[in-house]
C-alpha cells in the first residue's frame, strides 16, 4: 500500500513549494523508509503465523481480531479523542472475553471458587 502512494506521488511531480516534508518522490530515504517498514511488515506476517504451531486456531483468530481493541485505547493517545464511559466499558468486556477464550481454565476455577463460597454462606444461613 504505501508503495503504490509512493509511485502515485511520484508520478503527480507536484511543484517543490507543494511537496510534503514527510514523504518526498524520488528521495532515497523515502524508498529506504517505505523498504523497512516492508521488511517489518513481512517479519509480523511470519511471527504471527508461525504462532499457528504453539496455539490452537480458535486462540490464533481471537489474539488476531483483538488489534481493534488497542486501535480503541490509543486513540486517546494518538488522536486526542475522548472515550466514551460506554467504550471504556466495552473494551474491558472485550478483555475479558478474549481472556476466557484464551485460558477458560482460569475462569472455570473462578466460577468454581465463587459458587462454591456462595454454597457456603447458604448453608450457614439455613
Amino acid at each position: 500500500m504505501s508503495l503504490v502512494l509512493y509511485f502515485q506521488a511520484k508520478k503527480r511531480q507536484r511543484r517543490p513549494s507543494q511537496v510534503d516534508s514527510r514523504l518526498i518522490p524520488g528521495d532515497p530515504r523515502t524508498l529506504a523508509i517505505l523498504m523497512v517498514r516492508g521488511v517489518i511488515a513481512g517479519a509480523n506476517i511470519f511471527i504471527f503465523y508461525s504462532a499457528l504451531k504453539f496455539v490452537s486456531l480458535s486462540t490464533f483468530l481471537v489474539l488476531r481480531n483483538v488489534k481493534g481493541i488497542f486501535v480503541l485505547m490509543m486513540t486517546p493517545v494518538f488522536l486526542d479523542e475522548r472515550l466514551s464511559w460506554f467504550q471504556v466499558f466495552l473494551i474491558l468486556v472485550s478483555f475479558v472475553g478474549t481472556a476466557m477464550v484464551v485460558n477458560p481454565h482460569m475462569f472455570l476455577k473462578f466460577f468454581e471458587i465463587v459458587s462454591g463460597s456462595r454454597q457456603v454462606l447458604f448453608a450457614q444461613s439455613v
